[in-house]
């Protein structure tokens, strides 16, 4: 016996596959105040990674609509769609920390003098990346800058802006995916 739920998640899945985007708001909706209080659970320390992991995760969903297949319930692949990046960015970050370790957090100024080619290609990079932050279109760049540099969280961004939360997600998800996609590029 088929359930109800079970034909209007394949009909949803459907009509996100075929590009509609009343079908995509509505899982959004559905689905994104509980996958966000669920990535909140699993960070290991507070900060507006969960809110980009669930963007992400978003973002991914509406990329692949054509590809998607889906054997489980939606929200059991969002769910886990969600743990399994949470895990990714831990795992990341361990490494991080291992490499960090390593080289006893040497200051930049004062590793000059160690590594002159690792100094050079971080300027490069940072360079690069600038250059990235000033080809945004200006509100998404300026909402970028706002959580990035002065630390400022969705919320604050969304109430100084008098823009809608979601807008303030939807410029960090585009600044995110253009920078992440144009910095792997080279």
């Amino acid at each position: 016996m088929v359930k109800r739920t079970d034909i209007q998640e394949q009909e949803l899945l459907q009509r996100l596959s075929e590009g509609d985007t009343v079908a995509f708001d509505r899982l959004f909706l559905t689905y994104y105040h509980g996958l966000l209080r669920y990535a909140k659970s699993l960070m290991p320390y507070p900060s507006d990674a969960a809110e980009d992991i669930v963007c992400n995760i978003f973002g991914h969903l509406w990329e692949h609509r054509l590809r998607l297949n889906i054997s489980t319930s939606i929200a059991a692949y969002l769910y886990t769609s969600v743990k399994n990046k949470i895990l990714r960015e831990i795992n990341r970050d361990k490494l991080y920390e291992r490499t960090t370790d390593r080289t006893e957090h040497i200051d930049i100024a004062d590793s000059i003098h160690y590594e002159p080619d690792n100094i050079l290609q971080y300027k490069q990079l940072d360079e690069r990346i600038r250059d990235l932050i000033n080809k945004l279109p200006q509100r998404t760049k300026m909402v970028f800058l706002m959580n990035r540099n002065d630390k400022l969280t969705y919320d604050e961004i969304a109430v100084l802006l008098d823009i809608s939360i979601h807008s303030v997600k939807t410029h960090m998800y585009r600044a995110l995916l253009f920078l992440k996609s144009s910095v792997y590029i080279k």
